[in-house]
C-alpha cells in the first residue's frame, strides 16, 4: 500500500513483515500436518460413501430389480438411479452451503455488530428547539470512557459567553478534545451537566441543539464528492451556495489552487469513486476542511487543533481570517 511505501524503502521494516510472513506459513503448516491426515480420511470417507455405496449401490440394486427380478422397467430404473444420484449431489451442496454461511458469518460480525447497536443518546422529535445562545455552562463535569477506567474528565467548571473567544490549551491526553465531544453532545457527562442559557441541554432537540455548531476536528475528514459539496457539507447546491463556496475557499487560502483545477470547485476530491478525482495535500485538505467555517452560519465555532498542517505564515494569516469571520460568533479553540 502506498500508505507504507516510504518506511519500507527508507528502512529495514520490510524484514519484520517477511518475518511475521515466514512465522504464520510455519504454523500453518504446523496444523496442516496436525489435522492434514484426519481430514483428508474424512474426505475419503465421505467420497466414498457418497460414490460407491451411493451410486454404485443405486445402479446395482436397480439393475438387479431391471434385469434379474424384472419387476421393473429399464426407464424405470434409469429414473431412478438420476434421481438417487440428484439427491445426493443436492445433499452434499447444501452441507457446503452451511459450511460456506459459517465461515461467511466470521466476515459479517462487525456488520451484525453495527446493526445491532442500540443509539445511546436518542432524538426526541417532540422536544423544544434550542433558543438563541446566550451562555453556555459546563458544570462539574466529570467523564470515563468506560466504568472502570480512571476518568477523563474530572469536575470541570467553565461558563462561555455569547460572542467570546476563548481558547482550551492542554498537553496531550488531557481530554480537550472529550469535552469537546461533550460540547457536541456525541457523549453525556458521567457526572455534572451542561447548561444552554440555563436549561441541561439534554431537554432540547438533539439535532436543533447540535446544530448550533460549527465543527473542524483534529482528524477532519475529505469526502469523495465534489469540492464544493466538501465545504457546504449538503448537496443541491445552487449559484449562490458555489459564490459562498468560493469566497470560504478564498479565506481559507486555497482558492488558487481550486481554480487551478479543470473542474474548479465541482472537482471530485481523492481517486476513491473517480479516477480523475484530486488528491490534495495535507495542507491543502485542511485548508479545505477549514473553509467548511467560514462558509457556515452556526453561532458557535469550535476548532479543534485546526491548523496542525499549515505553515506558520499560513497559520496566521488563517487565523486573522477565522477572527474576522467570526466576530459576532463565540470560538472555542
Amino acid at each position: 500500500l502506498n500508505d507504507y511505501s516510504k518506511e519500507m524503502r527508507l528502512t529495514e521494516m520490510w524484514r519484520v513483515m517477511i518475518k511475521q510472513m515466514h512465522d504464520s506459513i510455519v504454523e500453518l503448516k504446523t496444523i496442516v500436518e496436525d489435522y492434514g491426515y484426519t481430514m483428508m480420511w474424512f474426505s475419503y470417507l465421505f467420497d466414498f460413501c457418497l460414490e460407491i455405496v451411493v451410486y454404485s449401490g443405486s445402479i446395482i440394486i436397480t439393475a438387479y430389480k431391471t434385469l434379474v427380478q424384472k419387476n421393473m422397467l429399464l426407464g424405470d430404473g434409469y429414473v431412478i438411479i438420476n434421481s438417487i444420484s440428484n439427491i445426493a449431489r443436492t445433499i452434499n451442496y447444501a452441507g457446503n452451503v452451511f459450511l460456506k454461511l459459517d465461515d461467511n458469518s466470521l466476515y459479517i460480525n462487525n456488520l451484525r455488530l453495527f446493526l445491532d447497536y442500540e443509539v445511546q443518546i436518542k432524538e426526541d422529535m417532540n422536544a423544544p428547539v434550542v433558543p438563541e445562545m446566550q451562555t453556555l455552562d459546563i458544570c462539574n463535569v466529570g467523564f470515563s470512557y468506560n466504568d472502570h477506567d480512571s476518568a477523563t474528565l474530572n469536575n470541570v467548571n467553565l461558563t462561555i459567553q455569547k460572542g467570546e473567544k476563548i481558547a482550551i490549551v492542554g498537553y496531550n491526553g488531557a481530554g480537550k478534545s472529550t469535552l469537546v465531544k461533550l460540547l457536541l453532545r456525541f457523549y453525556d457527562p458521567s457526572e455534572g451537566e451542561i447548561l444552554l442559557n440555563g436549561n441541561d441541554i439534554k431537554r432540547y432537540k438533539l439535532s436543533s441543539y447540535r446544530g448550533l455548531f460549527g465543527t473542524i476536528f483534529q482528524d477532519f475528514c475529505l469526502f469523495a464528492v465534489e469540492v464544493s459539496e466538501n465545504v457546504m457539507l449538503r448537496g443541491h447546491l445552487t449559484d449562490d451556495d458555489n459564490a459562498v463556496v468560493e469566497k470560504a475557499l478564498e479565506s481559507s487560502g486555497v482558492l488558487e489552487k481550486i481554480n487551478s483545477l479543470s473542474n474548479g470547485i465541482h472537482s471530485i476530491v481523492t481517486k476513491e469513486f473517480d479516477i480523475d478525482g484530486t488528491v490534495f495535500s495535507g495542507g491543502e485538505a485542511q485548508k479545505i476542511a477549514l473553509s467548511r467555517i467560514f462558509a457556515c452560519e452556526q453561532e458557535i465555532v469550535i476548532l479543534d487543533e485546526p491548523t496542525a498542517a499549515l505553515d506558520p505564515i499560513a497559520e496566521q494569516e488563517l487565523y486573522n481570517n477565522i477572527f474576522e469571520a467570526c466576530k459576532n460568533k463565540t470560538v472555542i479553540f
